[in-house]
């Protein structure tokens, strides 16, 4: 799957952005399936301290397919809080 990524941080701040596409077909299941899925994300973090870490991502997927009822747009925020040792 071709991905494409940005990264940059600034002071204690992070920016990170991420897009994608897929083209593939799916045999495995009773229905051979062909399709397309796509998107991307971005992702903000902030560094508290040296070791502790918060981000907050939103990603969004698309999805085409050529079998009925396949097709599927996906939303997703996560947050996150990261100790690193």
């Amino acid at each position: 799957m071709p991905t494409s990524s940005f990264l940059t941080a600034f002071r204690n701040t992070l920016l990170a952005t991420e897009v994608f596409y897929e083209n593939a077909d799916d045999s495995g299941g009773f229905i051979d399936e062909h399709l397309h899925r796509y998107g991307g994300a971005i992702t903000i973090g902030y560094q508290l301290t040296p070791h502790v870490t918060l981000g907050l991502r939103y990603q969004f997927t698309e999805k085409d397919s050529n079998v009925p009822f396949r097709d599927y747009t996906q939303n997703r925020i996560s947050f996150d809080g990261t100790y690193s040792f």
